[in-house]
Parts: structure tokens; sequence; C-alpha cells
């Protein structure tokens, strides 16, 4: 768990396995000419100058939600972005370049068993805005093929138990690069909701308690229907209005993250997450048309500070 928690520490212990990495430092500070202060066990410190082509993202070493996430396009930004920081334990990693994808899943007794894939959208700020599950993609393997090299990982980082929430790219030559690790379920209304909406007839929680009690798992439900999740944005400030102003078209629900009076804060410094809207239905195309028709029927208002003041 440690190591997984450790961004630069469980990148280390992939690359060290011959797993697909981006390179990943654990930066303190910006150092004279040019460099950076890398930190390679959290103890010991070095200046040393960091390269790549594509960029960089710079994120807390520890942490999740993509709180402070930002995106740098060289190695000077980052060195800039070191300086103006008080904070310490900063992960520098390579940007990797391709489809973003997370894998949901339960491990038992060191055993992955892949519940399915997630497809990602992001905000310019890293943020997610939107999932569906199942993923479709035409560079995106079948989960026989992702459990193959998830096990491969989950070995490695000695996970026995609990739920899987793992994060990986695929690049335009059809690699998969695997990226953060979660020991819990995924957050965004993926678990339970989107995967079992998917998999009718599957509980994600009586898995993990069935597991953990020593009970064997049945065969896994197919996958029979598709979820969308979209997360409504506003500027941040206070709530004003929040509401439906229509019926919601079945297999659909709102859930407001913040009612009228509370303050909805920026993420990553740019728009609030305000509300997330769910559809289900039998097909993609039917799935999407619901969600389409539950925002169209979703109203709110919000003030900015400064509106307020």
């Amino acid at each position: 768990m440690k190591t997984i928690q450790d961004k630069p520490a469980c990148r280390e212990a992939l690359r060290s396995a011959g797993i697909l990495q981006p390179q990943s430092y654990r930066v303190v500070a910006r150092a004279n000419g040019g460099n950076v202060l890398v930190s390679e066990d959290g103890d010991d410190v070095s200046a040393q100058e960091i390269h790549s082509t594509s960029g960089w993202i710079l994120k807390p070493a520890t942490g999740m939600g993509s709180a402070g996430v930002r995106y740098l396009s060289s190695t000077a930004e980052v060195i800039d972005a070191l300086a103006a920081s008080e904070a310490e334990g900063y992960c520098a990693e390579e940007f990797v370049t391709g489809e973003e994808f997370s894998v949901e899943g339960i491990t038992v007794d060191g055993v992955v068993r892949v519940y399915g894939v997630t497809t990602k959208a992001k905000n310019t700020g890293f943020v997610e805005i939107g999932h569906r599950f199942p993923a479709h993609h035409p560079q995106l393997p079948g989960d026989e093929e992702i459990s193959r090299q998830l096990q491969r990982c989950v070995d490695v980082l000695a996970i026995e138990w609990g739920h899987l929430h793992v994060e990986f790219w695929v690049r335009d030559d059809g690699c998969l690069v695997w990226g953060e690790f979660h020991v819990r379920q995924a957050g965004g209304l993926i678990a339970p909701d989107m995967i079992e909406a998917a998999r009718p007839g599957l509980s994600i929680y009586d898995e993990l308690i069935d597991s953990l009690s020593g009970r064997s798992l049945p065969a896994l439900p197919q996958k029979k229907a598709y979820a969308a999740v979209d997360f409504i944005e506003s500027k941040p400030g206070r709530v004003m209005m929040a509401g439906v102003n229509s019926s919601l078209p079945p297999a659909s629900s709102v859930h407001w993250e913040y009612g009228v009076g509370e303050y909805a804060p920026p993420v990553n410094g740019l728009r609030a997450n305000i509300a997330v809207i769910f559809a289900g239905a039998d097909t993609v195309e039917h799935a999407e048309q619901i969600l389409r028709s539950a925002r169209q029927a979703c109203s709110f208002a919000v003030d900015s500070v400064e509106d307020i003041a």
C-alpha cells in the first residue's frame, strides 16, 4: 500500500520489473544551472537534468482526485513552478500521449478479476469531466489481455486483496502504459453505479465482503448494457439555484455536489464540478441520448465571489 501511494516509488517498482512506464521523478526544489533537486528514495537528494520531448505532468507525490495536477510543456517550466512553490514532495512525470482509460476490478488472494475498462474525458486542467463504461476503442485490448498485463503489475506491487482502480494509456503503437494504482473502488459514479448497470446481477461490495470472508465468488455476470456519466461544470462560486426543470428520462439520475447557498470551489484553479449526471441503456447510442436529455433538464445558477461582493 505504501508503494502505490508514493507515485515515483510505484513507477520505479514497475519499471524495474520491465513494465513500460513514463519517466517519473520525485522533485524537491529548483537547483542551480537549470537542474532540479531530485530525491531518489525520499531521503538522498541530488541535482539532475531531466528531459522530455512531450512535456511534464507536475503533481503532488501523494494524493488523488486530480488535485494539484498541471501540464508543463518544458523542463524550464517545471523549474519555474518549483521556484514559485513553497510545497515539497512533487512528482514530475513525462507526459504520455495516447488515450487514457482506467480498469476496474478486484484482487482476490493476489488474483485479478476485471470488471471492465472505463473511458475518461478530461478538461484542460486534467480534471475528469466524463466517463463511459464499458470502454470502446479500436486499439483497446480485450479484457483477457488487460487482465494478463494487470496481473503482472499486481504481482510486482504485491497487491493481494481489495477493489482495484488502475489508470493506463494506450499509445498510438498500441502499447499500454500503466499509470496510477489504487486499492479502492473508482469515484465519479464509476463504482458501483456504472459497473453494476453494465453487468446486471453484479454487486461489487458483496464481492469484496465475500472475498475477504473466504467465500468463493460466482461467475462474473456478462456485460449487457452501457453506462455514461458527465459532470456539469460551472464557474466557481456560491450556488444560487440548482435543480431539474423537467422530468428526467428513465434510467437517468442527477447528483448535485453542492446545494443552494454552498460554495462550489474550482478544481485545479479552473471550473467547478457542480453535479454528476448518470445514464444507462442497452446501447451506447441510447445511453448518450438519455444523457443529453437529462442534461437539458438541469438548471443551475452560480454567482462568483466577485459578483456577490
